[in-house]
């Protein structure tokens, strides 16, 4: 399945008011913030997902 986007701003988004001096370095800062604006993003949009994890399945037996 895709979805396509048109003529979306996603640097539209102001930033946060407490987003400045949370963070030990800048890119832990540019980190959350692009993950928060991901956020901001799908909710606007109505996405929901989840990353499938395969370190759930069990293990397949191996055959010699």
């Amino acid at each position: 399945m895709a979805i396509q986007v048109d003529k979306f701003n996603f640097e539209s988004f102001p930033e946060s008011p407490g987003e400045k001096g949370q963070f030990a370095n800048s890119k832990e800062l540019e980190e959350e913030r692009q993950e928060a604006r991901g956020l901001e993003i799908n909710s606007k949009l109505d996405i929901h997902w989840t990353i499938i994890s395969f370190s759930r399945c069990p293990p397949r037996p191996v055959d010699p």
